[in-house]
């Protein structure tokens, strides 16, 4: 075997060929776009949410209080 792959180059079994803890390019060049403005946007939300932003309070709310998974009352059967 080589890098994980069988002899025909597939991947073995339980062996997605990503190494752990990779991320996607999309995600990297999301979080290089945002670096350094985390605290900027997380302001700005709780900011909306207090004026009575209907988004910004859900979002808010979402981050500190999410639903339990297994909820019939989590944010997708609220919209």
């Amino acid at each position: 075997m080589n890098n994980g792959r069988n002899t025909a180059g597939k991947f073995c079994a339980g062996n997605s060929g990503r190494p752990k803890g990779s991320r996607n390019k999309a995600t990297l060049a999301i979080e290089s776009l945002l670096q350094g403005q985390a605290e900027a946007l997380t302001q700005t939300a709780v900011t909306k949410a207090l004026e009575g932003d209907s988004v910004a309070l859900r979002l808010c709310m979402d981050r500190i209080a999410p639903a339990p998974k297994d909820s019939l009352f989590g944010s997708a059967y609220l919209k």
